[in-house]
């Protein structure tokens, strides 16, 4: 016997499906698909940067002198933002959302400006490069938190560890009502929700991962 709260909940998740692929169909008819796929690998490269980060952050909540380092030359004026921020203003969103925040409009405030931001993310994060990063990143907290490592690895040796991460793992295949408001309430946030935890995913179940089959680009 069918379930109606498993029916409504499908229906939800395939109704988000369309209205975001839509979404990212129409915007990325606008841009050269070539222009559109090398944005799209830069994103993914600021992402494995970020999510190593995360990783980090999430575990020592704090920002590690040695770590304080790389940030000044990856991501030059994040420190003096973070410096200039009011205690009142800290706590509103978590460090690492901020530097993710950051990331997007410095990195991709271009993408936004001509109104591809949202397709450059929604074709990213069904690639597989992305979605073992993101494995990465929820296992490396979840080993790290129970035993803090003595050296964290470095980011070459974290891409290393994450190309070789199953990008399949952890999916589950429903939302919940919570994090259908959640992921309802705010179109524009859809792509942050595919990178939130198990939101995403969840999310992820049943988008596929070809970006080629956009039908505003080219086919193999």
């Amino acid at each position: 016997m069918n379930n109606p709260k498993s029916q409504s909940v499908r229906g939800s998740t395939a109704r988000l499906q369309r209205a975001a692929r839509q979404r990212a169909d129409d915007e990325a008819r606008r841009i050269p698909w070539q222009r559109l796929l090398d944005t799209q690998n830069q994103y993914i490269d600021w992402q494995e940067f970020y999510l190593w980060v995360r990783s980090i952050l999430e575990v020592e909540d704090r920002i590690p002198d040695w770590l304080l380092e790389i940030l000044n030359a990856r991501v030059p004026g994040f420190i003096e933002t973070e410096r200039a921020l009011t205690p009142k203003a800290a706590k509103t969103r978590p460090l690492h959302f901020r530097l993710e925040d950051w990331i997007d409009d410095h990195m991709f405030g271009f993408a936004k400006q001509e109104g591809s931001f949202f397709a450059i993310t929604y074709y990213a994060i069904r690639d597989p490069r992305y979605q073992r990063a993101e494995v990465c990143w929820s296992e490396c907290v979840e080993r790290w938190q129970k035993a803090k490592p003595i050296q964290y690895p470095s980011f070459d040796e974290w891409k290393d560890e994450a190309a070789h991460c199953d990008e399949t793992a952890h999916l589950l295949p429903e939302l919940s009502r919570r994090e259908r408001r959640r992921s309802w309430s705010s179109p524009i946030a859809w792509p942050r929700l595919f990178r939130d935890g198990s939101i995403g995913k969840r999310l992820r179940i049943g988008l596929g991962r070809r970006w080629t089959s956009n039908p505003g680009f080219p086919q193999e």
